[in-house]
């Protein structure tokens, strides 16, 4: 198996500009319509374009392709917010 640095380099040029946005739209958890709207595709555009992207990181799932993505520096991972839980 290739190592990370390697692996990187091949998803950075295999993920294409378009299939960025649509990776960031998988990891802030919008729908297909919403991910269409903002950048200006049909809903069919994009669930091709996520079919392509899973094929591309081996990944099963939206939530898989967000792993990979973020663990290979695709994307950067998205900050947490913490909800209080009373008094602790």
């Amino acid at each position: 198996m290739a190592d990370l640095s390697t692996r990187r380099e091949y998803l950075y040029a295999a993920v294409t500009q378009f299939g960025r946005p649509v990776t960031t739209g998988l990891a802030s958890g919008e729908d297909t319509q919403t991910t269409a709207r903002r950048i200006g595709r049909t809903e069919n555009t994009i669930k091709t374009h996520r079919r392509k992207l899973y094929a591309k990181l081996g990944a099963k799932s939206g939530a898989h392709a967000v792993l990979i993505a973020v663990s290979v520096g695709l994307l950067h991972a998205p900050k947490v917010q913490t909800v209080s839980g009373g008094d602790a």
